[in-house]
């Protein structure tokens, strides 16, 4: 019921999701979408489960080292994903 015109207009936007298959799924685009169109593009590239991160001019993505989707401002809050954990040893 959130009644905020913001959370429904048009925006830069990113997406977390998952599969059935558990493939995780990081959506960002840096051109304006709304909560609706950005569902239905998690939905074609096969996502079950997603959540709506935030968007707008703190939507970006760096995709290992490749900076796809810049930010507009200066970012505090990041969502990290390692494709191994920092803190194994190199033995593990």
């Amino acid at each position: 019921k959130f009644r905020d015109p913001r959370v429904w207009s048009r925006a830069e936007r990113c997406a977390v999701g998952t599969t059935n298959d558990g493939r995780l799924i990081i959506f960002a685009t840096n051109h304006a979408v709304t909560l609706s169109e950005l569902g239905k593009a998690m939905l074609q590239v096969g996502a079950t489960n997603a959540v709506n991160m935030d968007g707008g001019t703190s939507a970006a993505l760096l995709y290992r080292g490749d900076l796809k989707v810049r930010p507009a401002r200066k970012l505090t809050n990041l969502f990290v994903v390692y494709e191994r954990s920092p803190f194994l040893l190199p033995s593990d």
